[in-house]
Formats: structure tokens, C-alpha cells, sequence
């Protein structure tokens, strides 16, 4: 279990961290926001005792990863990068929450590299007329409708939103995760009081210890309209969704992907594939 990092254009470096078993098929690992590589962690001994290597990489901006512009396209190219690395042509993709949508552009967009897309807590873009546009602010629904014609000013409104998650970095890790547990739902709640708790912790803090960049970028690049069509994802596609969380964003998604499977597990919640890690991995076929 270990980090390198990986060179890029215009001489960014990639974070990737790679845990499980030393050697055997891997799958590629895509984080939420605020989070990073370090989620992979929890997966360790279980990937290991499956002989599967996980690869996890921070987006630009988060975690280890050099601060720089991104997009869906970008971001899967460093998903082709990471098995380069790894010396593989194709592997399978697992995108949690916010790194759900770049898991499908992957598949979407790269899908020469790409073998099939796994999906948890998995989110849509946000617009007027689907009815998660109601979980935002008004700032925030300001912020969307601007994407595209007043990125600066989209970036700004919806990374203030964001502002109480910075904040309560200030708290020791206890304060933290309390701060956490508030804004979870008891699934999840159960699931760090059951051990996941530090590794979240340690996630959230490693994701913003560079600052918010990378989350500013994240929320201009996925919440708006998608840069690329989930109806073009061709790899097959499972869609893993917590009863706990908002289920309607994943069915959203599992409507749009040609060959998607979604399977809704009760009593979990948005970690529902960190959870039914095993389970995943059956479904991959690893």
C-alpha cells in the first residue's frame, strides 16, 4: 500500500495510491468531494484477501494532486494513465458520489481503457426541472444556471456553499466527524461508529489540505450539464445505491445508460459500495 505520483502535461503531478494485493487485475477507484485517494484505505485487506489491486488518484487540486484546470475528458485520461502505470490496457472503474459522473465519462469517453463503470451515491446535474434542484440554495441554483456563461462567478457562488465543510476542518477529529455524523443519514452514521469513522476523517482532511481549488473546480465541471452524454457510456454499468440516500439520482442515471443495472440496498446508505465492497467486486466479475 502506497502513493506515487504520476507526471502529467504542463508538469502537473498525479497522486495515485494503490492498496489491495501486490499484484493481480486492478480496478481504478474515482472520489467523492470533499474526499480523495485515501478512501481506498478501508479497502485494503479486503481487495487484498481478493487478490485485486484498488488505484485511487486526488482529481487536480485535491489532495496531493497538482492544482490545474480539469474536465470529464481529462479526468479520464488520467484514469488511462493510472493503468499505464499499473501496465494494463483495460480495467474496470468504481466512481463514489461526486466521482460517480467522471466513473461514467470514463466510460463514456475512454472506453477503450475501460472494461465497465461501477457506480455509488451516484449523481446527476443539476437543473430546474428535476426535482433534486430543490436540495440547493438559492445561491447555489444561481450558481448552476451560470456554468458555462459566468464560470468565475458560478465557481464563487457554489464554493461558498461549501464553506461550513472547510470550517470544520478547524475541529479536532472527533469535532469533525460529529460535524459529519449531523449530515448523515443513520446508515452511514452506523457505518463510521462501526470503524469507517477515522478513515473518513482522514479523507476529508487529506482532500483539502491544499486548499478548496479542487472541490471549486469539481462542483463547476459535474453539477452543470454534463460535457458528454450518459446514453454514449457502452460499457456495461451497475449503479449501486444506498435505500438511505437520494435514490432518484441514480435512477436518473441508470434510465440514461444503455447496458446500467441498478441495485438498491436496504439499511445503507451513500457509502453503500464501500460498504458492499465485496459485492462490487463479485459484480465486476473480480
Amino acid at each position: 500500500m502506497g502513493d506515487v505520483d504520476l507526471m502529467r502535461g504542463q508538469g502537473r503531478t498525479l497522486r495515485v495510491r494503490v492498496v489491495g494485493a501486490d499484484d493481480g487485475p486492478p480496478v481504478v477507484y474515482l472520489h467523492g468531494a470533499p474526499s480523495s485517494r485515501l478512501d481506498v484505505d478501508v479497502l485494503h485487506e479486503r481487495s487484498r484477501d481478493r487478490g485485486v489491486r484498488v488505484a485511487a488518484f486526488d482529481r487536480p487540486g485535491f489532495g496531493g494532486s497538482s492544482r490545474a484546470p480539469f474536465t470529464f475528458a481529462s479526468v479520464a485520461d488520467d484514469v488511462a494513465a493510472v493503468l499505464d502505470h499499473l501496465g494494463v490496457d483495460r480495467a474496470p472503474v468504481v466512481g463514489q458520489s461526486a466521482g460517480a459522473a467522471y466513473a461514467l465519462a470514463a466510460g463514456a469517453l475512454r472506453d477503450d481503457r475501460v472494461s465497465a463503470v461501477a457506480t455509488g451515491g451516484a449523481g446527476a446535474p443539476f437543473s430546474p426541472d428535476e426535482p433534486w434542484w430543490a436540495q440547493l440554495s438559492e445561491p447555489e441554483q444561481r450558481g448552476v444556471l451560470l456554468i458555462g456563461s459566468a464560470d468565475d462567478e458560478a465557481e464563487r457562488l457554489l464554493a461558498e456553499a461549501d464553506l461550513p465543510y472547510v470550517q470544520a476542518l478547524d475541529e479536532d477529529d472527533e469535532g469533525l466527524l460529529a460535524f459529519w455524523h449531523a449530515h448523515l443519514a443513520p446508515a452511514d452514521r452506523r457505518y463510521c461508529d462501526g470503524g469507517f469513522g477515522p478513515y473518513l476523517v482522514r479523507s476529508v482532511r487529506e482532500s483539502l489540505r491544499g486548499g478548496q481549488a479542487g472541490w471549486a473546480r469539481d462542483n463547476l465541471v459535474r453539477m452543470g450539464p454534463w460535457a458528454f452524454d450518459p446514453v454514449t457510456v457502452s460499457v456495461p454499468t451497475t449503479v449501486w445505491v444506498g435505500e438511505q440516500d437520494y435514490v432518484p439520482t441514480s435512477a436518473w442515471v441508470h434510465a440514461l445508460v444503455p447496458r446500467s443495472v441498478m441495485h438498491v440496498l436496504v439499511d445503507r446508505g451513500h457509502f453503500a459500495v464501500l460498504e458492499e465492497w465485496d459485492s462490487v467486486l463479485d459484480d465486476l466479475g473480480l
